[in-house]
């Protein structure tokens, strides 16, 4: 017999952190800062609808599903910002997407980085994408034979450019932890630059936001830490990381650079340098997020399956998403989305904004 007892996340109990702590390490396909305890912790801190679903079975706690709640639906803890989410328990747990959401009192959720193995929700997804990541666990060197052997030269421009940004503009320096709060701040104000000038929605414009990416950066430990990583040429930053790390897992976050250095691609040479003191730093894999685009694919190890769906219980609205998701998909491949490709375009920043809100 499966129980459920949804608790706002700020109520959960030491022997609630370290069963979730034990499930999670435990699997290798939940290995992600993005499925640490002290993530969903950090986020609640800076908003008051987090909560999670505690699954017991036998008196043991069997499993944990948080999410971000609006009313009755629902989407993973940090919405846009999470690159991996979905369930945290036994892969063999008893126990169907409907009914998950029926006992927290949802009537939907929403997902976009779901792990792919994840079968509770196998029937909701409506696409699968790849998640690149740098496999690191045998060196360096050995990951650039490696996706040199693949046909990937990813990392060989960034490694000549290195040489000539030295040359210009060097000497280069390298911090893999920088603690400096100046630098943080920095970087944050070049990526708000760099989504206006995308015309995409400048997360970091909600307070929220700036308040987790600071209180993540402030946290220290081996399980769970913030890292912000600086390229210099000379005492001028070119380039900066933020991103989360658990154990040998660093998940690469907010990248930045100067753009007035964009020549010398300093935001690739950064992920270079990154990878090359990833060994002596104990990280054995960066995760990029998923996506397509040639900065990851060229670069990339291999790629992780995850899946983007909806859980959807109202019988009335699961047909029309179901039917416009069959209509969106025959726009995709039709003529008339160049048509309408810039009306669209208009209208998106505004859906993206209620997304963050």
């Amino acid at each position: 017999m499966l129980n459920t007892t949804v608790l706002p996340a700020a109520d959960l109990t030491p022997d609630h952190l370290a069963s979730w702590t034990k499930l999670q390490t435990s699997q290798p396909e939940l290995a992600s800062p993005y499925f640490r305890p002290e993530f969903t912790l950090a986020v609640a801190a800076v908003r008051h609808d987090v909560e999670v679903a505690v699954l017991s079975r036998h008196a043991e706690m069997a499993g944990f599903f948080p999410y971000q709640r609006r009313r009755r639906t629902a989407q993973p803890v940090a919405g846009r910002l999470s690159d991996s989410h979905g369930l945290i328990a036994r892969p063999d747990l008893d126990c169907t997407a409907d009914d998950l959401l029926r006992a927290c009192g949802l009537s939907s959720w929403a997902f976009h980085h779901l792990p792919a193995s994840q079968s509770w929700f196998a029937s909701h997804a409506s696409q699968t994408e790849g998640s690149p990541y740098l496999d690191l666990s045998r060196g360096f060197d050995a990951y650039r034979q490696e996706l040199h052997a693949a046909g990937r030269e990813g990392v060989s421009q960034p490694l000549r450019k290195r040489r000539k940004f030295d040359r210009e503009c060097g000497p280069l320096r390298f911090e893999l932890d920088c603690r400096d709060p100046a630098m943080l701040e920095r970087l944050l104000a070049w990526k708000s630059t760099q989504y206006r000038r995308t015309g995409l929605t400048d997360v970091f414009a909600f307070g929220w936001t700036v308040s987790l990416v600071k209180r993540i950066w402030e946290h220290r430990g081996m399980e769970f830490c913030g890292l912000l990583s600086v390229l210099y040429a000379g005492d001028r930053p070119a380039a900066a990381h933020f991103g989360m790390r658990s154990h040998g897992i660093l998940h690469y976050w907010f990248p930045a650079y100067d753009v007035d250095l964009a020549r010398f691609s300093p935001g690739s040479i950064l992920l270079v340098q990154i990878a090359q003191a990833a060994e002596a730093a104990g990280i054995r894999r960066i995760e990029l997020g998923r996506g397509s685009k040639p900065a990851k694919t060229s670069v990339m190890s291999g790629a992780t399956l995850v899946a983007e769906g909806r859980v959807e219980r109202r019988p009335l609205v699961r047909w029309v998403r179901g039917h416009w998701g069959r209509a969106r998909q025959s726009f995709r491949s039709s003529a008339l989305r160049r048509r309408l490709e810039s009306p669209l375009r208009l209208v998106r920043p505004l859906r993206e904004w209620f997304a963050f809100r």
